[in-house]
């Protein structure tokens, strides 16, 4: 018994490091086909350009369904809080794919009047769902915190998120705040 659990262990680091390794070549992809397209050696649309972004959402909602399926066989008082974070992580993910497509769109010149304000909404959503989500979560005592009240894990708010409002304001110049202040 000692030796199967160990082999799945080794198995399941093995498919740990091999998805980062994936997402961490589909990153380098986009990088490169990024760097062809605004240099001028490639003309594509920017769907084919976010192709190995979207091959590295599609293997984080994977791992995400996986570890989903995992939780909801397990019982215990952490379930709740770590099935949240899986939940927060598809929010994340379609909320991302959402701008990526929406990006493309105004890029490839479908909807070239469309204000990034708009571009960026998917961001917006992520932001308010991050927040609702949080409040979602069962509050726990930090493990030796003795007589420290429960918090709940994580951070409600993600500032990249507040980071693309900003950015998306200033692209629109809604504020005239030079790009240093920005």
């Amino acid at each position: 018994m000692q030796v199967s659990l160990t082999r799945l262990c080794r198995l399941t680091h093995l498919m740990v490091v091999m998805t980062n390794v994936m997402q961490m070549l589909f990153m380098i992809g986009f990088l490169v086909l990024l760097w062809m397209e605004l240099d001028g050696r490639l003309e594509a649309s920017w769907f084919l350009i976010f192709m190995p972004l979207w091959a590295s959402d599609a293997i984080t909602l994977g791992t995400g369904v996986h570890e989903m399926r995992r939780l909801s066989q397990t019982a215990g008082a952490q379930r709740r809080n770590a099935m949240i974070n899986q939940l927060n992580r598809f929010k994340g993910c379609a909320c991302v794919v959402a701008f990526k497509c929406l990006l493309a769109l105004r890029l490839n010149g479908v909807l070239p009047d469309m204000p990034i304000r708009v571009v960026a909404s998917p961001y917006y959503v992520a932001a308010v769902l991050r927040f609702a989500l949080h409040f979602c979560k069962t509050p726990v005592v930090p493990p030796g915190a003795g007589t420290q009240r429960p918090s709940r894990p994580g951070t409600p708010i993600n500032p990249v998120h507040l980071m693309i409002v900003v950015l998306a304001c200033r692209v629109d110049r809604v504020n005239e705040l030079s790009w240093a202040v920005t």
